[in-house]
């Protein structure tokens, strides 16, 4: 990509990024229910983990749109719905790099095939069934388009990354001197905060700032959490948090807070935060989230028919009443008054 990069702003980066991205994306969708396995595990994580943030979005909203890309029989419609649900970009293009690097063979062969070898048509023909349920000639055009424009959106998004090596330095050594700690070693903290950065861009949405900000914020929280505490959500720093980063930039900030510890107040009489929490504690909202939870896990057995994805991915089993009076029958049959 010709274009400047440096002179770009956040919201021209992040449109850049998406657009070779989704370009990238687009034959896969189009051609094939492939990546319906993975529509399956986004709605799988946001439904039953609250703490995991994977779109700018409200949650409801990306889950309604999740649904309805997994039910709907329209290929153009459920692209453009996915892309308005403005995904985390890594589940994008991780879940491109595995199945283009999967299907490499294939694509070996396929040059093969159009350079007259023709007794490799059968075979191409099962591959390409078995690992997208879709013809040849369509798979090779998702290989070949998604490479394309995937190689492209990693070009790109390492030339953003590359704007930041000398801000990356400088807050390393500044985190170095500020702290004043034996233990740090610059190379090892610098490249935390390109990692934070890269986590940074793939979150990005210029409706919550600018890139800049974004970046740093992400990189301050780094440096103030540890791994037990830095769950990788957040599209925005909350304004407490940000007034307590603003006033204490160096040293360890912990932001936990132990459930046993006491709550200092007159009338708070020895209570602890989990007492507190255990007496606010909703039955409607809980039972509600297991009642939307069971509607995701019947979505994703509709289109994990093997259960291989649940397997892998620990997703419990779920039954309707039908298979549940089916089985019912099968025990009666089997056992008769035994099962009884």
């Amino acid at each position: 990509m010709s274009m400047n990069d440096k002179n770009m702003t956040g919201e021209q980066i992040q449109k850049v990024m998406d657009m070779l991205l989704y370009k990238a994306l687009e034959p896969f969708v189009l051609n094939s229910d492939i990546f319906d396995s993975q529509i399956s595990v986004i709605l799988s994580t946001v439904s039953t983990n609250r703490k995991r943030k994977l779109s700018a979005i409200d949650r409801d909203s990306l889950i309604e749109s999740l649904c309805f890309c997994l039910v709907t029989e329209d290929r153009v419609e459920k692209f453009e719905r996915f892309k308005s649900c403005r995904v985390e970009r890594s589940f994008v293009h991780g879940f491109l790099k595995r199945f283009i690097e999967y299907n490499s063979e294939f694509l070996r062969l396929y040059s093969d095939f159009l350079c007259g070898n023709s007794e490799l048509k059968v075979e191409l023909d099962n591959i390409a069934y078995i690992n997208a349920k879709t013809t040849k000639i369509k798979l090779w055009q998702m290989l070949k388009q998604g490479s394309s424009y995937l190689n492209q959106f990693y070009r790109f998004r390492a030339q953003i990354l590359d704007n930041y090596m000398k801000h990356s330095s400088v807050q390393a050594k500044s985190h170095i001197n500020s702290t004043q700690s034996p233990n740090l070693d610059f190379n090892d903290l610098r490249q935390s905060i390109l990692k934070a950065t890269v986590v940074a861009l793939d979150k990005y949405d210029s409706s919550k700032g600018a890139l800049t900000t974004y970046i740093n914020w992400w990189v301050l929280n780094a440096q103030t959490c540890s791994s037990e505490h830095e769950y990788g959500v957040a599209y925005t720093v909350p304004q407490s948090q940000k007034r307590k980063l603003a006033e204490k930039t160096s040293g360890d900030i912990n932001f936990s807070v132990s459930f046993d510890a006491l709550l200092k107040g007159e009338d708070d009489d020895n209570r602890t935060l989990h007492n507190s929490l255990s007496d606010g504690y909703i039955m409607d909202e809980d039972l509600e989230r297991l009642e939307q939870q069971k509607i995701v896990q019947y979505l994703i057995k509709e289109v994990d028919n093997s259960g291989i994805a649940r397997l892998v991915l620990d997703i419990g089993e779920v039954f309707t009443d039908a298979e549940q009076k089916l089985m019912q029958q099968h025990m009666i049959e089997e056992f008769g008054h035994a099962a009884v």
